[in-house]
């Protein structure tokens, strides 16, 4: 009979905590998915999409004609195949096209050149350096859904259950801190590939490449162009060198509002 008394306050403890364990689920499942597309987003900043190699001092990342950018390995291979069968004419390799990998845009080679002859992308180079020893292919833990609870469950069941609750809500309270850490941790380290270095605001429309290989946002762009000097060159806020005003000169590598995660999260 004591038992009987109790088991409707008991039940009511009961859901009361798998209601409560239910939203820390739906919260873990968003930040869960959120770092996993920020990681991804990412990834595909600072990693040549050909080979998928993250840029560093062995793979630079060099930026084609079109503005795409990939390593400077990836470019070289290119080169060698646009070139390949070509007879040399006088010593030299004449002048020969190329299909960038992304656009298939046609990228006249001359007989010169070669992969260090392109643009650097700083911007990427920069970013790469800062998630040295990050580890962004971690995958968030997968949380699995509550058990359903019989109706009919006895007093010793439902006190069971009760203190499973208690201890899934505490677990599940240290997993939402850990991955809003490491999301906070993570969109700082990409400051680069989010904001405009020189008015620290989000990327909208897809920013401008300075030919210093640094990027700016469209707004800033513009106010860099009303105060070029007497030659026609602008002053990059990032490394300070003046370079030539050049039209069209996008950056397709950082997150811009096309970017997936900029989309759903920001």
């Amino acid at each position: 009979m004591v038992a009987s008394r109790k088991r409707p306050a008991l039940l009511k403890k009961v859901v009361q905590s798998e209601q409560l364990v239910s939203e820390k689920l739906k919260n873990h499942e968003y930040s869960a998915k959120r770092r996993a597309t920020l990681q991804s987003s990412i990834l595909n900043c600072i990693s040549c999409q050909v080979c998928t190699g993250v840029f560093g001092p062995e793979k630079r990342a060099r930026v084609l004609p079109c503005k795409h950018t990939i390593c400077e390995q990836c470019v070289t291979t290119l080169m060698e195949m646009a070139r390949e069968g070509v007879m040399e004419i006088d010593g030299k390799v004449p002048d020969v096209d190329m299909k960038c990998p992304f656009c298939r845009k046609k990228i006249l080679l001359c007989s010169a050149q070669s992969a260090r002859s392109l643009m650097k992308n700083r911007t990427v180079m920069t970013a790469a350096k800062m998630f040295e020893g990050c580890d962004l292919s971690e995958e968030p833990e997968v949380q699995l859904p509550l058990k359903p609870r019989f109706d009919n469950a006895t007093c010793k069941t439902l006190q069971k259950r009760f203190k499973e609750l208690e201890r899934k809500s505490t677990e599940l309270t240290a997993q939402e801190k850990r991955e809003n850490t490491l999301i906070e941790n993570l969109e700082e380290k990409a400051g680069l590939l989010l904001n405009c270095p020189n008015c620290q605001q989000c990327y909208e429309e897809t920013p401008i490449l300075i030919r210093c290989g640094h990027t700016v946002c469209i707004e800033c762009w513009e106010d860099m162009k009303e105060e070029k000097d007497h030659r026609n060159f602008v002053k990059c806020p990032t490394c300070n060198t003046f370079n030539r005003i050049h039209e069209n000169s996008v950056s397709y590598s950082v997150m811009d509002s096309k970017d997936k995660y900029v989309k759903m999260y920001l």
